[in-house]
């Protein structure tokens, strides 16, 4: 077993060279984009920005052509609610969208 183990780091030393120690979503990551956890927090927080400015061309900009949204109903009728929205994002091209995003009621 410990011949195997000296044969492998060896090769790797020999063939693989420095890289073979970086793992790959750092060897791959584009420099120029942001993290996406930082990307997906400005997005959630512009996306709010405009559900509260009734921007529908800006929300739709967030949203992929297939999104789906899950939660309750209220039939049409005028009402006032607190909720919470849960928002699953895809990569769509060069950015995030939202393709599933989910109300729940908040109880008080």
């Amino acid at each position: 077993m410990m011949k195997s183990l000296r044969f492998v780091a060896l090769f790797v030393l020999m063939f693989g060279g420095g890289s073979a120690l970086i793992p790959a979503h750092e060897q791959i990551r584009p420099t120029d984009l942001p993290p996406p956890e930082q990307r997906l927090n400005a997005i959630q927080q512009e996306l709010m920005d405009a559900w509260i400015a009734r921007d529908r061309a800006k929300i739709e900009g967030f949203l992929a052509p297939d999104w789906l949204v899950t939660g309750p109903t209220y039939a049409g009728t005028v009402y006032t609610a607190e909720i919470r929205f849960t928002d699953t994002f895809e990569r769509h091209g060069g950015d995030w969208r939202a393709v599933r995003s989910h109300a729940s009621n908040i109880s008080k």
